[in-house]
């Protein structure tokens, strides 16, 4: 359950992430740098992973559960979504297609990849993978990407009527961008960007900015309307 929402700029990218998740989940650790990988991630203890990463490179990793892919529970012993940007940040050089089809994909629950090529500067350094029954499917990445566990199509169509109104309609920007990934409209709900459910809720939200040569990662280790602790770090 998580909301990822971007737009470019003429020298570089912003992009903001709402992770949901169930409140029996393990708090997640904050992000960190990885040497072995030259990336900043945060890490669910849970499966050991990552839904969101930037390198040092600038590329940035982001993954999305798909709830509503069939088979989705007929998986047996199933690898961690969070271990495939792992994985993938051990192959940088590789064709990105290339270096999911050797992942053990069969085992694997569905999920939807947004990958954002270093230096970004359009449509086609954006790719949108998803996979469903062990079967890969590239997509065109249109911001936001909305995930939910409950009600998919209603929770998409509020979410994308506010998107619409802050961050189309109007000449954003970062702030409107800010406004959005802490909407309460209509109300503190399942149907609201900043989710609250009575089981599940936003439990982080992160935003990374690059410019140029400089790119940071701004993690709230809470929802983005509370006051939670935040950190910020460089690259």
């Amino acid at each position: 359950m998580c909301t990822l929402s971007w737009f470019l700029t003429d020298d570089g990218l912003q992009l903001f992430f709402n992770r949901d998740e169930q409140r029996s989940r393990p708090k997640a650790v904050p992000p960190a740098y990885f040497a072995e990988h030259n990336a900043v991630y945060p890490t669910d203890p849970q499966g050991a992973g990552t839904w969101l990463a930037l390198t040092g490179g600038g590329a940035v990793y982001c993954l999305l559960n798909n709830y509503q892919a069939a088979g989705r529970s007929l998986i047996e012993k199933p690898v961690s979504r969070g271990q495939v940007i792992l994985q993938l940040l051990q192959q940088p050089q590789q064709d990105l297609i290339s270096a999911l089809q050797q992942l053990p994909l069969q085992q694997i629950q569905p999920f939807t990849l947004c990958y954002f090529a270093p230096q970004a500067r359009g449509d086609d350094d954006i790719l949108c993978i998803s996979l469903q029954g062990g079967k890969l499917q590239q997509h065109r990445a249109i911001s936001p990407l909305i995930s939910s566990a409950v009600n998919l199509p209603e929770v998409s169509a509020q979410r994308i009527e506010v998107y619409q109104q802050l961050c189309v309609a109007t000449a954003a920007g970062t702030e409107q961008y800010l406004q959005f990934h802490s909407s309460h409209v209509p109300a503190a709900s399942a149907l609201s960007v900043c989710m609250h459910r009575f089981d599940a809720h936003t439990v982080s939200f992160s935003h990374i900015s690059i410019s140029g040569s400089h790119k940071q990662f701004h993690y709230v280790d809470g929802a983005p309307c509370s006051n939670a602790a935040s950190l910020t770090l460089c690259l």
